[in-house]
């Protein structure tokens, strides 16, 4: 007879949970394999798999799902482990951030202990694939609260399609085909959605609730695909692991995930999941059935709440690979206490049981509990005050923007440009500068404090010109009879390049005319904080289209933020398609009106001084990596926008960046002010890197 798996617990789901939380980790403190991040999705479906069976067979077995029982068991297995190490973490971000940063680790830490880490993620437009400047060490529970939303719905939604499905001997299969043509429906969904906005799908649950539901349908039809022969399903499982491993290899980041790209890993851990296979004669060396990936498969949720904290306490922005090393090491042992001290004694306790189904015995035992819990959360606490009590040098910061991860290349692909920003003496030293800052291991001194980054002042009508108080006269620079002109367009980014621009292109044989706008993209898409501020923006807009065509200038230059805001008729952030159709439609009222067009990028959003400072860090707590999804799409889009209307971009990523790093500063001079917008005395050091990128339109 064809052997059949053992009813009960299955060795080899705790090997997939052993590969998902290996793959995250070595990810997150190695940036290697580029595609780790996958071991999320691995988890995904096992969650959907494990809690369908669960909830099913009890309804198959009492024709009822005790809702208040499931959330019981949920919250014993979930929360104690997560209360120690959000306590933990939050205490290692009062010893180590600074004010700002450590409150928004307290909103991080509410959101994650209420599990909607998640939409707060969403909501600051965070980019899991950047990696720069105070990223958060609790960004990790966002998946933790994809599940628990999941698990929200899905019991409700199992009873009413198993009531549907009635008593028919039928039912399983009926109820599996239904949730599968719901899983489809979902993909359909998250593939929208990643369209529109890859950074926000990352992490809002609608994107993922495909991947829970694949693994729920695979539960369901599990007794019809168990019966396949041995062979079948030793193939199949096997080509499951394959599949995961090289999703972990070829996923890409950014664009186009989590839909389709997950659906490798996700559907490989189908096949794994689906044909249960434990070999007999060679199970001791099976990858997910031996007693080491058994036992990382016991402990893999107390290692995945720890790796992450640890990562970016102890080792993030560092740049050496022994403190990557050193926090896998020690979170590895935070999570061999937590899962026997506190994961364990409580889900096996009666905690949260009603009381009259208590017994004398179980007091005792959840009294035992409670402290082990807190010897094992004082001993934890104790561990990360030593590690965390150390110099300058080798403390680092993570990014607000998103978590570590692999940077990209430096060079986003932006076709045509208006001049190549990596060439010319004067790049080349600002490169030189940059690359001396990316190795500091200490703040020098700068003309600036870091500490209370205010540039220096240029000249108040700068500031005039890009505000309320506007006029055409005040704001033009140049001799006025001079033969060239140039007008800028666009938001504060434009305003923060004003000083330079005035010389480059506000002197000599050039005038240029500014109409920019604080807050007010030159892109026809109603956003802002309220109808009115949309209104204000769209009548700035208009002057600065007519401005254009009254001039008839023969440069026209436009700089925005490619942060995009919220549209104010549908409360929610401009999707991607809705940006670029907007910015088309906007230039497109340009037409004709100019001679050259040129788009003048912002800095690549991340560190903020004023979270990531601190005169106990290095530099390196400042830095940011340049972004794999917003930015790069961000700037291709741009520059297949602008080459319609017979423009072009500047690549001026090499002003701010050395492949992909960008610091804090440049030789004695910070770079930004906050998160995008380039300090005043950084600017005006841009001017002979500016002439260079702008020699091929100036000389036109």
């Amino acid at each position: 007879m064809p052997s059949r798996p053992a009813p009960g617990h299955r060795r080899d789901i705790q090997g997939l949970r052993a590969v998902a939380v290996l793959l995250v980790v070595a990810d997150h403190a190695f940036g290697v394999p580029a595609g780790g991040f996958v071991g999320v999705d691995v988890f995904f479906v096992l969650s959907g798999f494990l809690m369908t069976s669960v909830l099913y067979r009890e309804f198959d077995r009492t024709g009822r799902i005790r809702f208040l029982a499931f959330y019981r068991r949920r919250a014993r297995r979930l929360l104690p482990a997560a209360a120690a190490t959000v306590a933990v973490t939050v205490g290692g971000a009062w010893l180590l951030f600074p004010s700002g940063r450590f409150q928004a680790t307290l909103l991080d830490a509410a959101s994650a202990l209420g599990f909607v880490s998640n939409w707060r993620f969403a909501s600051l437009q965070t980019d899991y694939f950047q990696q720069g400047s105070a990223t958060s060490p609790l960004q990790h529970f966002w998946s933790l609260s994809v599940e628990e939303q999941y698990y929200l719905v899905w019991p409700l939604g199992l009873l009413m399609l198993c009531v549907l499905a009635a008593s028919s001997a039928l039912r399983r299969p009926a109820v599996a085909l239904l949730t599968l043509g719901a899983t489809l429906l979902l993909f359909v969904l998250a593939l929208t959605l990643t369209d529109a906005d890859p950074g926000s799908a990352y992490f809002v649950t609608p994107a993922r609730l495909w991947e829970l539901s694949l693994g729920g349908a695979v539960a369901l039809a599990l007794p019809l695909t168990q019966r396949a022969a041995p062979w079948l399903r030793a193939a199949l499982a096997t080509t499951g692991l394959a599949g995961i491993v090289a999703a972990a290899l070829v996923t890409p980041s950014g664009a186009g995930f989590p839909a389709p790209w997950a659906a490798l890993a996700v559907v490989s851990t189908s096949l794994v999941l689906a044909f249960p296979w434990e070999p007999e004669r060679y199970g001791r060396l099976h990858p997910l059935t031996n007693r080491i990936s058994g036992y990382l498969g016991d402990i893999s949720y107390s290692l995945y709440l720890w790796h992450f904290p640890a990562i970016v306490l102890i080792a993030d922005g560092d740049g050496t690979p022994l403190p990557a090393v050193v926090a896998v090491v020690v979170s590895g042992g935070l999570a061999a206490l937590s899962y026997r001290y506190v994961e364990e004694p409580v889900r096996r306790s009666q905690w949260l049981e009603p009381r009259r189904e208590r017994s004398e015995t179980s007091v005792r035992r959840s009294t035992t509990v409670g402290i082990s819990a807190l010897a094992a959360l004082a001993c934890a606490s104790v561990v990360f005050a030593l590690l965390l009590d150390r110099g300058p040098a080798a403390t680092a910061g993570g990014a607000a923007a998103g978590p570590v991860s692999p940077s990209a290349p430096s060079t986003p692909s932006t076709p045509p440009t208006a001049g190549e920003a990596g060439q010319g003496a004067a790049t080349a030293d600002l490169q030189e500068q940059l690359t001396a800052a990316l190795s500091a291991t200490a703040w020098p001194q700068l003309q600036q404090d870091p500490g209370d980054p205010v540039g220096v002042e240029v000249d108040r009508d700068f500031d005039k010109c890009s505000s309320g108080g506007y006029s055409q006269a005040e704001c033009t620079w140049g001799d006025p009879n001079a033969p060239h002109t140039a007008v800028l367009v666009g938001d504060s980014i434009a305003a923060a390049y004003l000083p330079a621009l005035a010389q480059v292109v506000g002197s000599g044989e050039w005038r240029l005319s500014s109409a920019a706008l604080y807050a007010c993209p030159f892109v026809d898409v109603r956003i802002g904080a309220s109808a009115r501020a949309a209104e204000t923006c769209a009548a700035r807009r208009q002057s600065e289209v007519d401005l254009v065509r009254s001039i008839h200038p023969d440069l026209v230059i436009v700089s925005n933020t490619y942060l995009r805001g919220n549209d104010v008729d549908t409360g929610k952030k401009a999707t991607l398609p809705a940006w670029r159709a907007g910015f088309d439609r906007q230039l497109s009222a340009l037409d004709g009106s100019y001679g050259n067009l040129v788009v003048l990028p912002p800095p690549p959003y991340g560190a903020n001084l004023a979270d990531c400072y601190s005169p106990r860090t290095a530099p390196s707590a400042c830095l940011t990596k340049v972004s794999q999804s917003d930015y790069r799409t961000s700037m291709a889009m741009l520059g297949e926008v602008a080459a319609a209307h017979s423009g072009s971009v500047v690549d001026n990523l090499a002003w701010f960046c050395v492949e992909g790093r960008c610091p804090a500063f440049a030789g004695d001079t910070l770079v930004k002010r906050d998160t995008w917008h380039p300090i005043s005395t950084y600017v005006l050091r841009l001017v002979p890197a500016m002439r260079e990128a702008f020699a091929g339109v100036l000389a036109g």
